[in-house]
């Protein structure tokens, strides 16, 4: 793991010029810390191996990490013929974020332990009465979650939110949002800090999605991803060797506003024969009333694509096509281990988009010879950003922590 400095700023707390945070020293604690969290249960020895610190040095921040409660001796490794092993690992009930996934017309709220399982979940419609309300609603269903759950205030360390759109440099306002368009300029953080009583931090939700399929997925935590999230629109995060892209708006990755067709249809970004104008659900469903002569909505039209419906296969089938095109290319530019497609938007179709994707770049990927690129679906598929974003925030806030130490 490679941990940022904060961001400079000047006496009036805004960020100074000069672009992305430099990079500081790694500390070894957040390094073992780490480890710890991915591959246990593990012996000091084998972290002594895998991070390159002698054992006194392992023993001396492991014996700390357990003071704080981080980190639990989970019993012994099995003998080689001489003395067992004492196992390490997360003390996953010690520490707990919230996430929240937005979207135009619902809200997913989850709770996350340290060890990185959902051990809650909440879904409820919102956006009708405009952000106040519908930030106030937010944070009532998380304190309602969190008293289900039984969980202590205390043991939350803070709350990582996801919306779809960009963020100003601080991550305290909405800058704009083409699915949320009245939350631009709203101060979500202060908001919602000021109605939940915990730190909250602003994610994009593609950026989040990846950056928790990278930690708690399966691609691998020094893997190169692509996330694609499709609800109402198509976003994305990029995940490079185990980093996070962050980007001045906190959304690199937008792979909606890849043009696939010059000739296609206006897009709302402005640009013409973008992916989402071409691909998003919205095309797929006008596409299909136009061949079948009657208007469903995209869960409807997916599921008769699965049965083989002919204008549904056809409207799907050319959404998924043009998704691959744009895919081929991040693929070709950034040289990608994984695609993932994560979000609503799919519906039961996602595996006509898989398999669409997946021979184009078996086909076309210029690595292809060197290495495959796999293309799956999230593990938390319809609630990707939402685990996303409690991910973040545990490793910012406990990163901090073990920094301090």
């Amino acid at each position: 793991m490679r941990p940022e400095e904060p961001e400079r700023r000047d006496a009036r707390g805004a960020p100074t010029p000069g672009g992305a945070p430099r990079r500081r020293r790694v500390n070894n604690r957040e390094v073992v810390l780490e480890e710890i969290r991915a591959r246990a249960p593990i012996s000091r020895v084998e972290l002594s191996g895998i991070v390159g610190l002698t054992p006194a040095a392992i023993t001396s921040i492991a014996r700390r990490l357990i003071a704080e409660g981080l980190v639990t001796e989970s019993g012994h490794s099995e003998s080689t013929g001489g003395k067992r092993r004492v196992l390490l690992e997360i003390n996953a009930a010690s520490r707990y974020a919230l996430g929240a996934q937005l979207t135009a017309d619902s809200a997913t709220i989850v709770v996350e332990g340290l060890g990185g399982a959902v051990v809650g979940r909440s879904r409820f419609r919102h956006g009708v009465d405009g952000p106040a309300a519908s930030t106030t609603r937010v944070a009532q269903a998380a304190a309602e979650l969190l008293s289900s759950l039984g969980l202590r205030p205390e043991s939350i360390v803070g709350f990582g939110v996801a919306v779809p759109g960009g963020l100003d440099a601080s991550r305290d306002v909405v800058l704009d949002s083409r699915v949320l368009p009245e939350w631009a300029g709203f101060r979500l953080r202060n908001a919602l800090e000021d109605a939940a009583r915990v730190p909250v931090r602003l994610y994009n939700d593609g950026a989040a999605a990846a950056a928790g399929e990278a930690w708690g997925g399966a691609a691998g935590k020094d893997s190169r991803l692509l996330l694609i999230q499709m609800d109402r629109g198509i976003g994305g995060g990029i995940v490079l060797d185990g980093a996070p892209l962050g980007g001045r708006l906190g959304r690199p990755g937008e792979i909606g506003h890849v043009v696939v067709d010059p000739a296609g249809q206006l897009c709302r970004c402005g640009g013409r024969g973008c992916l989402e104008a071409v691909a998003a659900p919205a095309a797929v469903e006008q596409s299909y009333a136009a061949l079948a002569g009657r208007r469903l909505a995209m869960n409807r039209v997916a599921a008769l694509a699965l049965r083989n419906d002919p204008a549904a296969l056809a409207a799907v089938q050319a959404s998924a096509d043009a998704m691959s095109q744009a895919v081929l290319g991040a693929a070709n530019l950034l040289d990608l281990d994984h695609v993932i497609l994560a979000g609503s938007g799919f519906g039961s179709a996602v595996s006509i988009y898989i398999e669409t994707i997946q021979r184009r770049l078996d086909t076309a990927f210029l690595g292809r010879h060197a290495h495959p690129v796999a293309v799956r679906e999230s593990l938390t598929m319809r609630d990707a950003a939402a685990v996303g974003a409690a991910e973040m925030v545990l490793k910012e806030q406990v990163s901090q922590q073990a920094s301090s130490l």
